[in-house]
C-alpha cells in the first residue's frame, strides 16, 4: 500500500468517523427517549381503558339497583309477574325493550329464581325461556363481560346483575352496555393506540383504532403492546373464560423517524467522503510529490552511478533524508574501489574452488575403475582383462572430460558449444561411471532417445554433480541407519513433460533415498559455498545451476526431511525430436 492511500484513507476515516459517532449517537437517544415516550403512552392507555371499565360498571350498576328498587312498586308488572294476570302480559313482556332504552342500556334481561326469563329488551319472545348464563355466573364483586345475543347478531357487553323481591319471590335483573358504543379515550381519530377485545386466538373485535388485516394485534418490533385481562360469560355457550383488553401503541412515527436519520446519515456521510477524499488527493500530492522525486533520484544510484545529486534546502524531514542520501553516496564512491577490488579476489577464489571441483568430478570416474580392478585383481585375476575390456571407455571418456575440461578453463570464459545431444544416452554414460565402486545403486531409467539442444560436456556435468550428491546423501543414510544399508537406491529418469510457462521440456530427475532437505536448506541449496557436508565446497549444485540457466532450462528440488530429495532439471525439447 502506498504513502498516499494510506494517507487518503487516513483522512477518510478521521473526517468520517465522527459523523458516524454523532448520528449513532443521537439516533439511539431519539429513539430511546420516543420509545420511553411511546411505553408511558401505553401504561397511560391501559390505565385508561381500566378506568373507563369501573366507571361503566358503576354506572351500570346503578341503573339496575334502580330499576331494582323501583320494579316492586310497579302494580302492572307485579300483577303480571307475581299474580300472572293475563292483561298485563304485554306489559310485561315489552317492559325490559322500554326500560333499555330509556336507561341507555345495550342488553337487559328480567329473570325470576329459577332462570326463566319473563321479560328481554332485545327477544320478546323469550318468554318462559331458562337462561341461567349471566345471573348465575356474574361475579359477586367486579365487573366482567358477557357475550349476547340480538337480532342483529352477537354482540359484547359490560354487565351486571341485581335481585329484587316482589312476596315471598325473587327476581333478577340483568343488564349491560356495549363495548363498541363506550366513550374509549375521547374517541379520538388521530390516535397511535388502538383498543382490541380478544375472546381466544382466533377472534377478537377491534373498538379503539384501524382494523388491521388480522384482528389480532400480536406484540412485534413496531408496536407496544400491553393487555388487561377480565372475566368473559357467554351466554350462547354457557360458559365462563377470560378475555383480553389489548392495548396496541403503534410506532410507525419512530420508525419513520428512524428512516428520516439513516437517510440524512447516508447523505451526510457520502458527502463528507467526498470532501475528505478530495482533501486527502490534494494533500497527498503535496505531500508525497518530494518522497517520489527523491525515490526516483535514489532508483538511479548504483556502484557504477554514484554522482546522483542530492542537494537540497529544505529545512524538514525530506530535506534530511536528502541529506542522508547524499552522505550514503559519498560514503559509497570511497569504498567502491575497495568493493570491486574484493569482488576481484571473490572471483578468482570461486574459480579455484570450481577448477578444483570439476577436477575431483572428472578423476571420479577413473578412479572408480582402478578401484574396481585392484578388487579384480585381488579377488578374481581371470575376469580382470574381460572388466578392463568393457571399462576402458570410462577411463576414456574420463581422460576426454578432463581434457575437455583444461580446454574450456584455458579460455577463462568458454563459448558454450551446442549441439543435438540424446539425454539418455549422457545418463546412461554417466550412471554407468558410477557402478563398481561403492555406489552400486545407482539406477537408470531412460531407455530409447530423448534429444535436447544443450553442450553435451555442461549436461554431464550437471549430471555428474547431482548424481555424486545423491550418492553421498544415501550412503550418509545407510552410515546412520545399518538395519537399512544396501536398501537405498539412486534413480536416474527422463521423461516429456508439459509447462505452464516452458511449454514441452524434457525432465531429468535424480532422486534418492537419503534424509532429505529442511526448508532452510532447500532455500539456501543453490547459492554459492553452500554445503551440508563436512568436506564440501558448496559449488557443485551452483555449478548445476548456472549451467541449466545457459542451457535456457530451470532447476528445483523437491524434499521433505527423512523422505529424501528429488532434483527436476527441465530442459527445451528440441523440435522434431
Amino acid at each position: 500500500m502506498t504513502y498516499r492511500v494510506r494517507m487518503l484513507i487516513a483522512i477518510l476515516l478521521a473526517a468520517t468517523m465522527p459523523v458516524v459517532v454523532f448520528t449513532v449517537l443521537v439516533r439511539n437517544e431519539l429513539s430511546d427517549r420516543l420509545s420511553a415516550n411511546y411505553v408511558d403512552a401505553a401504561e397511560t392507555a391501559i390505565s385508561q381503558t381500566e378506568a373507563v371499565l369501573q366507571r361503566e360498571h358503576e354506572q351500570l350498576r346503578t341503573i339496575l339497583a334502580t330499576l331494582s328498587n323501583a320494579l316492586p312498586d310497579d302494580n302492572r308488572f307485579r300483577r303480571a309477574a307475581a299474580d300472572g294476570a293475563p292483561e298485563e302480559r304485554s306489559y310485561l313482556l315489552d317492559y325490559a325493550q322500554r326500560a333499555m332504552n330509556l336507561s341507555g342500556l345495550s342488553m337487559l334481561q328480567v329473570q325470576d329464581a329459577d332462570g326463566r326469563i319473563i321479560s328481554s329488551g332485545h327477544f320478546r319472545n323469550e318468554y318462559d325461556r331458562i337462561d341461567l348464563a349471566i345471573p348465575g355466573k356474574l361475579p359477586k364483586t367486579g365487573m366482567a363481560l358477557a357475550r349476547v345475543r340480538s337480532a342483529e347478531g352477537p354482540f359484547f357487553v359490560i354487565a351486571a346483575a341485581d335481585t329484587f323481591s316482589m312476596g315471598v319471590r325473587r327476581f333478577s335483573v340483568s343488564g349491560g352496555k356495549r363495548l363498541d358504543a363506550l366513550n374509549w379515550y375521547g374517541q379520538q381519530s388521530d390516535m397511535e393506540v388502538s383498543l382490541l377485545l380478544r375472546t381466544d386466538e382466533e377472534h377478537a373485535t377491534m373498538l379503539v383504532g384501524a382494523a388491521a388485516e388480522s384482528p389480532v394485534i400480536s406484540p412485534s418490533g413496531d408496536a407496544i403492546v400491553r393487555e388487561l385481562e377480565v372475566p368473559l360469560i357467554d351466554s350462547q355457550r354457557d360458559s365462563v373464560s377470560t378475555a383480553a383488553f389489548q392495548i396496541t401503541h403503534n410506532m410507525s412515527s419512530l420508525a419513520a423517524l428512524r428512516a428520516g436519520i439513516d437517510r440524512l446519515f447516508v447523505v451526510v456521510v457520502i458527502g463528507t467522503g467526498f470532501v475528505a477524499v478530495l482533501v486527502a488527493l490534494w494533500l497527498a500530492g503535496r505531500i508525497s510529490r518530494p518522497i517520489t522525486e527523491l525515490a526516483e533520484k535514489a532508483a538511479k544510484v548504483d556502484l557504477d552511478r554514484l554522482h546522483v545529486p542530492f542537494k537540497t534546502d529544505r529545512n524538514d524531514e525530506v530535506g534530511e533524508l536528502s541529506r542522508v542520501l547524499r552522505r550514503m553516496t559519498e560514503r559509497l564512491r570511497t569504498s567502491a574501489a575497495t568493493i570491486r577490488d574484493a569482488e576481484r579476489r571473490a572471483t578468482l577464489g570461486e574459480m579455484a574452488r570450481q577448477v578444483n571441483h570439476d577436477i575431483k568430478n572428472g578423476l571420479a570416474p577413473i578412479r572408480n575403475v582402478f578401484r574396481h580392478l585392484s578388487e579384480l585383481s585381488t579377488n578374481d585375476p581371470d575376469q580382470l582383462p574381460v572388466v578392463f575390456r568393457d571399462r576402458e571407455p570410462t577411463v576414456a571418456s574420463g581422460m576426454t572430460y578432463l581434457e575437455n575440461l583444461a580446454s574450456s578453463y584455458a579460455r577463462l570464459s568458454p563459448a558454450v558449444e551446442r549441439e543435438r545431444t540424446d539425454v539418455n544416452s549422457i545418463i546412461r554414460q554417466t550412471v554407468g561411471d558410477f557402478v563398481g565402486a561403492g555406489a552400486k545403486s545407482v539406477v537408470a531409467d531412460a531407455a530409447g532417445t530423448t534429444f535436447v539442444y544443450a553442450d553435451p560436456l555442461s549436461l554431464r556435468r550437471i549430471l555428474e554433480n547431482l548424481i555424486r550428491n545423491a550418492v553421498d546423501a544415501v550412503e550418509a543414510a545407510d552410515a546412520v541407519e545399518a538395519a537399512d544399508a544396501g536398501k537405498r537406491s539412486v534413480v536416474v529418469r527422463s521423461e516429456h513433460a508439459d509447462t505452464e510457462d516452458r511449454g514441452q521440456v524434457i525432465r531429468i530427475t535424480v532422486a534418492d533415498d537419503g534424509p532429505g532437505l529442511s526448508a532452510e536448506e532447500k532455500s539456501k541449496i543453490f547459492q554459492d559455498f553452500y554445503t551440508t557436508k563436512s568436506r564440501g565446497t558448496g559449488l557443485g549444485l551452483s555449478i548445476v545451476r548456472r549451467l541449466v540457466m545457459d542451457m535456457e532450462g530451470s532447476v528445483r528440488v523437491e524434499s521433505d526431511p527423512g523422505n529424501g530429495a528429488k532434483f527436476i532439471v527441465d530442459l527445451p525439447q528440441m523440435k522434431g525430436a
